[in-house]
């Protein structure tokens, strides 16, 4: 019997083979898109062609000379990989790993949600150090100090290999520079109108934040270049002398003994206590300060002495702030005595600083520090609970600030540095308003202004 196949079956067979060929080919050309066919160039284009291509593409393209959308794309793309393949170590490294690590390619092989959660959120959206920064937020995010922040792409390789490194700066000089990142994808308009960012990443230090001009930080992006850029700045804030006997002085000192503590370490121990304590290193000293073989810092402050054996930044500022005169603590009955006496005519403000661990004091003893005409009280509202909701202040905060002002006025202060500490206590007829306060200025018939 004759077991020939039908040959329609054959020629469907056929039509969902070659069907299937031309799929998996479409499919493929879609997501092997190369930095090299982005610039229309060959693999083993010289630098100087890379250059002439890409500048050739960048004249159309440029956002300043092109206000369509797709084009402005096209830009950032051109940009990325003309950013990847001039540096040649960057270009080896790209050739090497081909598409794995390019940014039309990383991604279409993973689900769709986590491109969207890179596209909408970026990379940094769960860090605690870096803040996420969006057009809205960025020009109020800029206040007084260090400001340095990350204009990138998530999907370009460089910003990529960046994150880890700027992750890592953020959290080790957390309260000494403000790390941010902006999202130039998602917020591609602001970047190339506003910012003028044409490349990724592109970073900008501002080393007298809203008040001064900006630094294109060009450098590596590794840690370690990071921080040595940072540290110019940090050197010229503060200063750590070296001495050869001890200070006859009854000012709070932190004499560093041990010649095993970075420099890096010392200069933000001495940020942090900028204004609170002098911080000098010890030369041929030790032993005119302390007999203990495991010291390695000792706090002088009158007549109190603190030998130190921790390495650890936290630990150290820690035991130094617990050697400095206490804040005082305030609960309801002080905080009556204290708003009569405003009432009545005293003159200076009180700056109150609200806190659900007492372990974490160097924010006030700063603010201390630089405000010396000014008196300062520290509410715990794990103690305080219901004096701490009674002024809007629960809710999960770990801390906050208000002043209490001439005339018994109250007010949260949000946009915490000394200008609006000052600021706010000029402004002596601007209330905080609780809803039972509302309530009774609305009834009242009184004029105000609210908002």
């Amino acid at each position: 019997m004759s077991t020939s196949k039908s040959p329609v079956l054959t020629v469907q067979k056929l039509r969902y083979k070659l069907t299937l060929i031309l799929l998996i080919l479409f499919t493929s050309a879609l997501t092997d898109v190369t930095y090299y066919e982005i610039l229309g160039i060959s693999k083993d284009a010289s630098t100087q062609e890379i250059k002439q291509a890409y500048k050739k593409l960048a004249v159309k393209l440029h956002p300043d000379k092109n206000s369509n959308k797709d084009q402005q794309k096209r830009f950032l793309e051109i940009t990325e990989a003309y950013e990847t393949l001039k540096d040649p170590q960057k270009r080896q490294n790209y050739d090497l790993y081909g598409s794995q690590q390019s940014y039309t390619r990383k991604y279409d092989h993973q689900s769709q949600s986590e491109y969207n959660n890179l596209y909408y959120n970026g990379l940094y959206h769960q860090d605690s150090f870096v803040k996420t920064l969006t057009s809205r937020s960025f020009y109020s995010y800029l206040n007084d100090g260090l400001y340095f922040i990350n204009f990138y792409s998530p999907f370009c390789p460089p910003c990529q290999n960046l994150a880890k490194h700027w992750k890592m700066l953020a959290e080790t000089y957390k309260g000494i520079i403000n790390v941010g990142a902006l999202n130039c994808k998602y917020y591609n308009s602001f970047c190339y109108n506003n910012m003028r960012i044409g490349s990724y990443p592109t970073l900008l230090f501002y080393p007298d934040g809203k008040n001064g001009k900006y630094l294109l930080y060009n450098g590596a992006h590794t840690f370690d270049a990071l921080e040595e850029f940072v540290l110019k700045f940090i050197r010229s804030t503060v200063r750590v002398a070296v001495i050869a006997q001890v200070v006859n002085s009854d000012e709070p000192i932190l004499y560093v003994l041990d010649k095993d503590i970075s420099e890096s370490k010392i200069l933000r121990i001495a940020y942090h206590l900028n204004g609170i304590a002098s911080v000098f290193m010890a030369d041929h000293i030790r032993a005119d300060l302390t007999n203990n073989p495991n010291t390695v810092l000792v706090f002088k402050y009158n007549q109190n002495v603190k030998e130190i054996q921790s390495t650890d930044e936290k630990e150290i500022i820690k035991e130094v702030i617990e050697m400095l005169p206490p804040v005082e603590k305030i609960d309801f009955e002080v905080l009556q005595k204290i708003r009569n006496q405003l009432r009545n005519g005293y003159e200076t403000p009180w700056v109150l600083y609200f806190t659900t661990d007492e372990n974490v004091m160097l924010a006030l003893h700063q603010m201390r520090a630089s405000l010396p005409g000014m008196n300062f009280g520290v509410i715990n509202c794990n103690d305080q609970e219901q004096l701490c909701r009674s002024l809007q202040t629960e809710g999960g905060e770990a801390s906050a600030w208000a002043l209490l002002k001439r005339g018994g006025a109250f007010q949260r202060v949000r946009d915490v540095t000394r200008p609006a500490l000052r600021r706010a206590a000029h402004a002596r007829q601007l209330h905080s308003l609780s809803p039972a306060d509302l309530a009774r200025a609305l009834s009242g018939g009184t004029a105000l202004f609210i908002y």
